[in-house]
C-alpha cells in the first residue's frame, strides 16, 4: 500500500509541479507580451501629463509677460503725461519772460 501511496504521491507532486510549471509558462509569457504595453501606457500618460504642464507653465508665462508689459506701458505713459505739463509749464513760463523783455507795443 505503501507503495501506491508514494507512486500516487510522486504522480501527484509530478501533476503539481507541471500545472505549476505551465501556470509560470502562461504568466510569463502574458508578461511578456502585456508588459510592454503597460509601460507603454505609462510613458503616454506621463508625456501627456507633462504636456498639460508645459502648456500651463506657457500660458503663466505668457500672461505674466502680458502683465509686464501692461504695466511698463502705463509707467511710460504716466512719464509722457508728466514730460507734457512740464513742457506746458515751460512754455508759459518762457512766455511770460520773453513778454517782459520786449513788451508788445501797443499802436
Amino acid at each position: 500500500m505503501e507503495e501506491n501511496q508514494s507512486k500516487f504521491t510522486k504522480i501527484l507532486y509530478n501533476q503539481v509541479a507541471l500545472v505549476t510549471a505551465i501556470i509560470g509558462i502562461v504568466w510569463g509569457a502574458y508578461n511578456y507580451i502585456n508588459l510592454p504595453t503597460v509601460q507603454f501606457k505609462l510613458e503616454i500618460q506621463q508625456l501627456q501629463n507633462d504636456i498639460r504642464n508645459s502648456e500651463k507653465a506657457i500660458t503663466n508665462l505668457k500672461d505674466n509677460d502680458l502683465h509686464e508689459i501692461q504695466l511698463t506701458l502705463k509707467r511710460i505713459e504716466d512719464k509722457q503725461n508728466e514730460i507734457e505739463k512740464t513742457i506746458v509749464k515751460l512754455e508759459t513760463l518762457l512766455t511770460g519772460i520773453y513778454r517782459e523783455i520786449y513788451p508788445i507795443k501797443n499802436e
